[in-house]
């Protein structure tokens, strides 16, 4: 996994030495589309928010090795994510490819279907080896076994937890500090 689809999945997101990938997809269908717009910089890592905590993680299961903990939760992180783009995708497609809002609603709307695509091979893997890995047992630290359906659902309930509470919160609560400051800033 590690060497192999892990490794194409994050070429296919970011791109690898001089060749783009989704992210710059993305962006090309938005300039396409909108006849690039200015943008600011750090837009995008507004709209994704916090992103990680600080500190160190609580583990959902030390009884099983942490690396296999952090390699089970990278899969199910990453697979949450692509199923929850699936929206995206198709509102990206939808917006990019009407004649009435974009200047390239071809060529625009073709670069979204082509991301999709892309993003197919991405789901099967990860929902195929967290299955394999769901219908196993696992060894534990101290010799014995734990049912793979109780790991994977554990910390799939986290991520989806985090996802669908944690994280709109966090969104939220930036929000207002940076319209605090906005305000502040203005002497209001």
């Amino acid at each position: 996994l590690r060497g192999a689809l892990f490794e194409a999945h994050a070429r296919d997101e970011s791109g690898y030495r001089d060749e783009g990938g989704h992210k710059q997809m993305w962006e090309a269908a938005r300039d396409l589309a909108f006849e690039k717009p200015r943008i600011p910089g750090d837009v995008l890592m507004r709209m994704m928010g916090r992103g990680r905590r600080d500190g160190a993680r609580e583990r959902a299961f030390p009884q099983i090795d942490e690396k296999l903990e952090a390699l089970i939760s990278t899969m199910a992180q990453v697979l949450v994510v692509e199923v929850f783009a699936m929206g995206t995708f198709a509102w990206g497609e939808a917006l990019l490819s009407d004649p009435e809002l974009s200047a390239a609603p071809k060529a625009a709307g073709d670069l979204i279907r082509y991301i999709r695509s892309d993003e197919s091979p991405h789901v099967e893997y990860l929902r195929t080896a967290l299955s394999e890995l769901r219908a196993r047992r696992l060894r534990t630290l101290a010799g014995g076994e734990i049912a793979g359906r109780t790991v994977v659902d554990g910390i799939l309930h986290r991520v989806l937890e985090a996802v669908t509470r944690e994280r709109p919160k966090q969104q939220r609560d930036d929000v207002r500090r940076d319209l605090v400051a906005a305000l502040q800033a203005q002497g209001r």
